[in-house]
């Protein structure tokens, strides 16, 4: 009942059996699966870059066709996914930091950067040997100066084998000239965005939601879920929760106070949709009859600084939570200043103030440093495109900041950049770095992010990108996407489409699908419980499913821990090992008996 990870925007994929998913996007998909040898877009591994979407160059013409060519033949070897081919466009001390799905870490030189791509490709449907997607550039700048270059443009993707879907990206490169052709020698790129680039307007946003499972043995679970998702952002007494590229799971030890039950080898966890007045969305849904549990039609509870109720869908009143958070914080505190950052070269020491002045939430140094350049960030939005230096301090201040705790001295949070490289290009310079940024307020979290800044001669930035990094501490590449059952899958999706206001969501056997912002599937799925025990009114009863590499490495290694591996007619056909057309998944129970999923995408 879903689709593949290379069938999301924001890593898209689709599969025949259970959804894939994918921070905000608009994800277009045809409403039915495509016949075998249906073609999405240009075809598999085509890439088309004309001359005439170059809005600004100052490279001379023969540079500018060379630097056409080097991206658009480095870009048709990688979706071929030829390693050796692909190779022979980067340098032997390339920088690659890339947002793309199954991309590992920050990658330094030619070998690091060839040994992670076939793991990367594996995010991708693939079935005749190429990835399945095709690749439009547009709206490129060029800079050429000697032996040195920077490219900036956008990709607009079409790809799918089973279902059609499309992406975007924004790519920014380094390239040194060796003979009459350009290598690239560095790489900063972002994926599952959603900006009119023709408008210079942000997209639509999607919506933000967790998942949370209960628990009884928080140490217990926290090692076990340790294994697949890394270590945990924080852990308290009742609560942990584990972040995988923007998307957060969540162990809850008081059962949503008492309301979610633990029936062993059953799914058991409920979403927290996110909303920004959660007494106006309550009184919204009670009166599109919506009932509320817990007390919460009335008042609504506390969790720290936030306030949130507890909502049954219709009709077969599966829980939800609605939950307004508090990102304030009392006080003036200024951040510690950012660490990482050695030596007296001109350019670091830019790169340090403007990582200091982003953290102390400095908004007039930050738009005086940007006055001729320009900002993108995709850790907490994918719709906002590249902002403007003019008016970067109110941007930041609406758009950025007040998605963290912070006083009015900065974010309530300590960064470090690690991995810091300056590279010089003629009268430009590359400063890249991986930040971690670890907030320590009432909303603890941990992020990894890669950091690019190109520099004039006056070590001022022209261009910055800040990309979510993917970081496989774990098992897991990241969540993937989440199952409720439903009794009626028409009026459960007309209750989720209508009156909870998701949108359209992508249909499939069974299932239906809502992409969240953090590129998460918020799903439904039928279910009966003379078959599948399944669904509980009133009772949590949803499971997430984790995106792996090994199916079979992660059935051993589940079988090591004690799991057990249930049959569920609804979500799987056999026991442990379950392999579907495109797919391969995993059923199995946590150590308190939770049950949830595992996917590992075979890419057929």
């Amino acid at each position: 009942m879903g689709m593949s990870r290379t069938q999301r925007r924001r890593g898209h994929l689709l599969r025949n059996g259970a959804i894939t998913a994918a921070f905000a996007i608009v994800l277009s998909i045809t409403s039915a699966a495509q016949p075998a040898n249906a073609v999405c877009g240009d075809g598999p591994g085509a890439v088309s870059f004309p001359a005439t979407e170059v809005v600004s160059s100052s490279a001379s013409t023969a540079d500018k066709n060379a630097l056409i060519s080097t991206i658009t033949k480095s870009w048709q070897r990688y979706l071929a996914m030829d390693v050796s081919g692909y190779r022979t466009y980067v340098t032997s001390d390339v920088t690659k930091m890339s947002g793309r799905w199954g991309a590992s870490g920050l990658q330094q030189g030619a070998d690091a950067v060839a040994s992670a791509l076939p793991v990367e490709w594996t995010a991708y449907e693939r079935p005749t040997g190429v990835i399945a997607e095709s690749f439009k550039i547009n709206h490129a700048e060029l800079w050429a100066e000697g032996s040195s270059a920077t490219a900036l443009y956008w990709v607009d993707v079409r790809g799918g084998a089973r279902w059609c879907y499309t992406d975007q990206g924004l790519v920014v490169q380094a390239f040194t000239k060796v003979g009459s052709s350009w290598k690239i020698a560095h790489q900063t790129d972002s994926w599952n965005l959603s900006f009119r680039v023709g408008r210079s307007r942000p997209g639509a946003e999607t919506f933000p939601f967790d998942w949370v499972t209960p628990v009884k043995d928080m140490n217990r679970q926290v090692a076990f879920y340790s294994q697949f998702a890394g270590p945990p952002e924080y852990v308290t007494a009742d609560r942990a929760s584990f972040q995988l590229k923007g998307a957060h799971f969540i162990l809850d030890r008081t059962r949503l106070n008492g309301l979610a039950t633990i029936t062993p080898g059953k799914p058991n966890g409920w979403a927290v949709f996110y909303v920004d007045d959660v007494r106006a969305e309550r009184d919204r849904l009670k009166a599109a009859g919506v009932r509320f549990v817990q007390g919460t039609d009335t008042t609504l509870l506390k969790q720290g600084s936030d306030l949130y109720a507890v909502g049954l869908d219709r009709p077969t009143e599966n829980p939800f939570v609605i939950l307004q958070r508090n990102f304030t914080a009392a006080g003036s505190g200024v951040p510690p200043e950012p660490t990482g950052f050695t030596g007296t070269d001109a350019r670091t020491l830019a790169a340090k103030k403007i990582a200091t002045a982003w953290l102390r939430t400095d908004g007039a140094t930050m738009q005086t440093m940007y006055k001729a350049g320009r900002w993108f960030d995709d850790t907490r939005t994918r719709v906002r495109g590249l902002e403007a230096g003019s008016t970067l301090a109110t941007t930041l201040a609406n758009e950025y900041w007040s998605g963290y705790d912070r006083t009015s001295g900065g974010l309530v949070a300590s960064m470090a950049a690690n991995s810091v490289r300056v590279r010089p290009l003629g009268t430009r310079s590359v400063v890249s770095y991986e930040m971690v940024l670890t907030g320590t307020g009432a909303h603890p979290f941990r992020d990894t992010a890669f950091v690019t800044h190109v520099l004039n001669a006056n070590a001022r930035p022209l261009v910055t990108m800040v990309v979510g990094a993917e970081v496989h501490a774990g098992g897991a590449l990241s969540l993937d996407y989440s199952g409720y059952p439903v009794s009626d899958l028409t009026a459960a999706e007309t209750f989720y489409r209508d009156v909870m206001k998701l949108g359209r969501p992508y249909p499939d056997s069974g299932y239906r699908g809502w992409w969240a912002d953090s590129g998460v599937v918020f799903g439904i799925y039928i279910a009966k419980p003379s078959r599948d025990g399944l669904p509980r009114a009133g009772v949590p009863s949803g499971y997430m499913s984790f995106w792996i590499a090994s199916a079979e490495m992660t059935y051993n290694r589940l079988k090591q821990t004690g799991s057990t591996f249930p049959l569920i007619p609804a979500i799987n056909t056999r026991k442990g090992i379950d392999p579907q057309p495109g797919y391969t998944q995993v059923v199995a129970t946590d150590p308190d008996g939770n049950v949830q999923v595992f996917t590992e995408y075979t890419g057929q």
